[in-house]
């Protein structure tokens, strides 16, 4: 069984639509968090700093080509908006177990992340529903089994703002030492040109 589970995962990728804040952003939220973050958490590198839109989880090389093109199609749809970070703050609020950078969700986000995941659904069976929820960063997550009992208080940010003029198609390749991210895609809203950024 784990022998064909195994051989699945490497005939497929594992995908996901994200907003990639630009690159002076991320540098000054990743300072910003670790500046706060103890030392039960493993950092995110400000490289790899994304908000995931919707998680596709493995999809079929063969199907990558017809996925991209219908995510262009939905993401067409939508005119270029931006996504305001307010704070940094633990994450999820009942169980903590990460770092996140969080944003309210303006209606034409919430939009947007549900015509994505139905423009995958046929393409990526492993996709779970949309979740639009609270539009987050994650900047710090724990380490292994470690546990925390005081998390940092919630730090308010300001001129932190997101320009969704497009967004990605990423692939995630597991490793020893966390996740790798290369963009396959950019999806432009509005058939906007990716050089609002």
């Amino acid at each position: 069984m784990a022998r064909r589970k195994a051989r699945y995962a490497r005939s497929t990728v594992r995908l996901f639509v994200a907003a990639i804040p630009p690159r002076a952003l991320a540098q000054r939220l990743a300072e910003a968090a670790a500046a706060i973050a103890p030392a039960e958490l493993r950092m995110t590198p400000a490289e790899n700093l994304h908000v995931t839109i919707h998680f596709l989880g493995e999809v079929g090389p063969d199907a990558v080509v017809a996925l991209q093109a219908d995510l262009t199609e939905a993401c067409n749809l939508h005119r270029p908006t931006d996504l305001t970070l307010d704070a940094i703050t633990p994450g999820p609020p009942r169980r903590p177990r990460m770092l996140w950078a969080t944003a309210n969700a303006p209606p034409e986000y919430t939009v947007a992340v549900n015509d994505v995941a139905a423009a995958a659904a046929r393409h990526a069976p492993d996709a779970g529903s949309a979740r639009p929820g609270t539009p987050h960063i994650t900047l710090a997550r724990l380490r292994g089994r470690a546990d925390l009992r005081r998390w940092p208080e919630p730090q308010p940010l300001d001129d932190a703002t997101i320009p969704l003029a497009e967004l990605a198609l990423v692939r995630s390749t597991l490793g020893p030492r966390g996740s790798t991210y290369a963009t396959l895609a950019t999806l432009p809203l509005g058939g906007q040109s990716a050089g609002r950024r």
